[in-house]
């Protein structure tokens, strides 16, 4: 099973698992390098995607909210393009599956997952632009696992 995680934004990142070992690992800068990456991978058959459903954060300004949520929609419509199935999730679901401390302050709680991404994959050096898209694509095969058990 091979599984997307996407934390969105223009400096977000993307990472692939099979069968729960990462197999691509990608901080992408533009569009264009989404697109690519995506299309690249999808040739290997991408069972599924999971993607962090985001929202406006309090204080954050009209523009940053704007081009956030283009990012996102514009990476929601790249994979439904290449026809992966897309699950989006809440930050606060797919950490909680995780035993992930819930962490307020930005700093700490980054510092946090990028901890954490170390525990589960010591083998990469993470960084805060992937370490997010790691959990969650590993959040991502746990629930399709649990999902196959339970069938």
């Amino acid at each position: 099973m091979r599984i997307l995680g996407i934390d969105p934004g223009v400096g977000g990142g993307l990472v692939i698992l099979e069968e729960r070992t990462p197999v691509a690992i990608v901080n992408f800068s533009s569009e264009q390098d989404f697109i690519d990456t995506l299309e690249e991978e999808a040739a290997n058959k991408i069972d599924a995607a999971f993607i962090e459903k985001v929202n406006a954060f309090p204080g954050q300004g009209i523009a940053s909210t704007w081009k956030f949520a283009q990012n996102y929609g514009f990476e929601r419509g790249v994979v439904r393009t290449l026809k992966i199935p897309l699950y989006e999730v809440v930050p606060q679901k797919w950490q909680k599956s995780l035993g992930l401390p819930q962490v307020k302050i930005k700093t700490q709680r980054k510092a946090a997952l990028k901890d954490a991404a170390g525990r589960f994959f010591p083998d990469i050096k993470w960084t805060l632009k992937n370490c997010d898209a790691a959990l969650i694509a590993l959040y991502g095969v746990n629930t399709l696992s649990n999902s196959e058990k339970s069938s």
